[in-house]
């Protein structure tokens, strides 16, 4: 038997399979060794398969903060139920749940995780909906641990994944991975005397080691009062100065960290005789500068509390 698909130009023998036809008209012709013939005309369509297509998307976010991984779906038509699997690194973040689901899905949908292999499930099923493209079903909402970068991908092997129609037919999926950034953690010392004396300097400077670029500072002193200087320097300070001096480094990035730090101000020592600077006695007097004090000085180089003065010294 001979089989041609282009009216007779050639001819295959015994062989009746034609592949990889474009769409369109063919006349076929089938024929025996006698020349006895059948034409006929077929024609070819073409078939577009539509594919759903689930995104989870991309987000960037401080260490420490939560980071909230849109998941997109497109061509989402006539879909009944779904499981879905995504991975995630376990080690950069920690999944601690779903927000903002779908009006529609919402009242379906739960998750199943496996903390130990980095792993969530998302499952659906109701009665089949339809939603406009680039509808974001719900955000995967991930604590973040230390800086890098997380792919959160969705896991294709056989049985992770499945959507099905209103007849339970399954639908093909399209998948495009996601990414989690972590930035650096903004990190500093703290340096300079928390205890000073009254009248003396303060001097409050921070060391900035980690960042994302450059940073500012806002200072905030035991009054409320606030400044944006590098260094808190304070000159002459007073008691009333005394407290927490609070610290807060914003990089680039709006990535941020803050510490305290509580200075004691000491008051300037008072002996008991400041009330008097001039002293006429023509007996001896006892000058007692008060107990409690660390040392004492006299002009008379006498280092005790006491000074004993005769005749008219003053």
């Amino acid at each position: 038997m001979f089989y041609s698909n282009d009216n007779g130009a050639n001819f295959q023998i015994n062989d009746g399979l034609f592949a990889n036809l474009f769409a369109g008209f063919y006349t076929c012709i089938v024929m025996d060794n006698f020349g006895c013939d059948t034409t006929f005309i077929v024609e070819v369509t073409e078939k577009i398969t539509v594919y759903l297509q689930t995104v989870a998307g991309d987000y960037e976010v401080c260490p420490g903060n939560s980071a909230f991984v849109p998941l997109i779906v497109s061509n989402f038509i006539d879909v009944g139920s779904f499981k879905t699997t995504l991975l995630y690194n376990k080690d950069l973040i920690t999944y601690i749940g779903f927000a903002n689901a779908h009006l529609q899905l919402e009242d379906s949908l739960n998750a199943l995780l496996f903390p130990a292999e980095g792993k969530i499930e998302l499952i659906w099923s109701s009665t089949a909906i339809t939603l406009p493209d680039n509808s974001n079903i719900a955000d995967l909402v991930f604590q973040s641990i230390d800086p890098g970068m997380s792919i959160v991908d969705w896991d294709r092997s056989a049985g992770a994944s499945l959507y099905l129609n209103s007849t339970v037919l399954s639908i093909p999926v399209e998948y495009i991975t996601g990414n989690v950034k972590i930035y650096n953690e903004v990190s500093f010392f703290m340096f300079g005397a928390t205890e000073v004396c009254q009248g003396d300097m303060l001097e409050l400077t921070p060391m900035v080691f980690s960042s994302n670029g450059d940073v500012t500072f806002l200072w905030t002193d035991p009054n409320g009062d606030t400044s944006s200087n590098e260094i808190m320097t304070i000159n002459n300070i007073q008691t009333n100065q005394s407290g927490t001096y609070s610290l807060i480094v914003t990089d680039t990035l709006d990535c941020k960290t803050d510490a305290s730090v509580n200075v004691i101000v000491y008051p300037t020592p008072t002996p008991a005789f400041t009330g008097q600077d001039t002293i006429f006695t023509e007996v001896p007097v006892d000058l007692d500068a008060g107990a409690g004090f660390l040392y004492y000085f006299q002009k008379t180089l006498n280092l005790s509390k006491c000074l004993f003065m005769t005749g008219r010294e003053h």
